[in-house]
């Protein structure tokens, strides 16, 4: 562990720029994996809210008049009508 140390002390005292360009580097690249993986959880709960909304809907039409049905119609909001 001595050894590890006094080796970044050394490249920290003699090599400065390349310390610093590492450093960099080190800390861009973390930065850019933690906004795929966020980038990446949004896509997943994009994608199980277009599944959810995707099921079908069945019903029992055992004893149902064409009124009732319009009355139902009638009360989808108009965005939903378009599909």
């Amino acid at each position: 562990m001595k050894m590890i140390y006094r080796s970044i002390r050394d490249l920290l005292r003699h090599h400065t720029g390349f310390f610093l360009l590492m450093l960099f580097c080190v800390c861009s690249s973390a930065a850019v994996m933690l906004f795929s993986f966020g980038l990446y959880q949004n896509y997943q709960l994009q994608k199980q809210d277009f599944t959810w909304a995707q099921t079908d809907l069945t019903f029992r039409c055992d004893g149902v008049t064409k009124n009732e049905v319009a009355e139902v119609v009638a009360r989808i909001s108009p965005n939903t009508q378009s599909y």
